[in-house]
């Protein structure tokens, strides 16, 4: 049904896991951990040696505050491999700027587009304007795709089309996903509010067919032009901070470690599991549309817990 490839074409890293925010539906936000030196070096032994990669996408935490982050990216532009950056803006622009000017795309997460909601919603007094105040200055200096994070909160489903028009008028896409339940249940949808934002989401995308990214896989069910398979199905892994790979950031489930294998033998396996994981849905003929879900969703019964197909 999707392609096979010897070797990932999307390869997602964590470098570290502070983000320097206290969001209210997250109780990690006091866990530093960063990627070792040993892990680092096979992340970028593989990128110097892959022959299928196109694009590197890096995230944490504050990814920023790494000081191997502009060597990361350096070697992914030597190798031709586009560089995409998640931010928080909890870094002091001067220092980072060249780092940021070597960079593809920067991705920057607004979680409200009110800015005493924002706030509150991320704990941190004045991040809302520190946010604007960034996106000005990439305005002014940054030449590339610049992309606006918006997760779908239940308390923020009334600014779908208000975020997407801050975004556009601000020179940005704008991106957006529901955080998974096997990520964070607390940040998660519920079945109603989840068919809620399809439906809104369907709307937008007729507006700004150009501007919008999408990550809700169980969009494409009902509305074949909001079509966006879960690329961990056959394009994308991820590496998190400990080494561990998992077929997405937010993921709960781990393949195996960098510590024991290589990412080669990581990627096989993950192709495996995700064979297995889909074994149900590839049987159902709203396979092509959905890819099965999102592998974060996924019950014991491994099928996405928001699909409306089967309840």
């Amino acid at each position: 049904m999707f392609p096979s490839f010897e070797e990932p074409l999307i390869l997602s890293v964590t470098l570290n896991t502070h983000c320097g925010l206290h969001c209210s539906f997250c109780s990690d936000y006091n866990i530093y951990e960063e990627m070792s030196d040993v892990i680092f070096n096979k992340v970028t032994d593989f990128i110097k040696t892959s022959t299928n990669l196109t694009t590197v996408t890096i995230s944490g935490g504050e990814p920023l505050l790494d000081e191997r982050l502009n060597r990361l990216i350096l070697i992914c532009n030597k190798n031709k491999i586009q560089v995409s950056v998640d931010t928080n803006c909890n870094m002091t622009l001067g220092e980072q700027s060249n780092t940021i000017l070597n960079c593809g795309q920067i991705r920057l997460k607004l979680l409200s587009i009110v800015c005493d909601k924002h706030n509150r919603l991320v704990g941190v007094r004045g991040h809302y304007q520190k946010i604007c105040q960034f996106m000005g200055w990439l305005n002014n200096n940054f030449k590339h795709s610049k992309v606006l994070l918006f997760p779908l909160l239940n308390s923020n489903l009334d600014e779908i089309e208000l975020a997407a028009e801050f975004a556009i008028d601000h020179g940005f896409y704008c991106n957006f996903f529901a955080y998974p339940r096997g990520f964070n249940k607390l940040a998660s949808l519920n079945k109603n509010e989840y068919s809620y934002v399809i439906k809104k989401i369907g709307e937008v995308f007729e507006s700004y067919p150009n501007k919008i990214f999408l990550d809700v896989p169980l969009a494409g069910l009902n509305n074949r032009s909001l079509k966006n398979i879960c690329p961990a199905i056959f394009i994308s892994t991820h590496i998190d901070v400990d080494g561990h790979l998992r077929p997405c950031k937010y993921a709960s489930m781990t393949i195996g470690s960098l510590k024991e294998y290589s990412l080669y033998e990581l990627w096989d396996m993950q192709k495996i599991e995700v064979k297995w994981q889909n074994l149900h849905c590839t049987n159902c003929n709203q396979y092509p549309n959905c890819g099965g879900g999102c592998f974060a969703n996924k019950t014991d019964c491994n099928i996405d817990y928001y699909c409306p197909v089967i309840r």
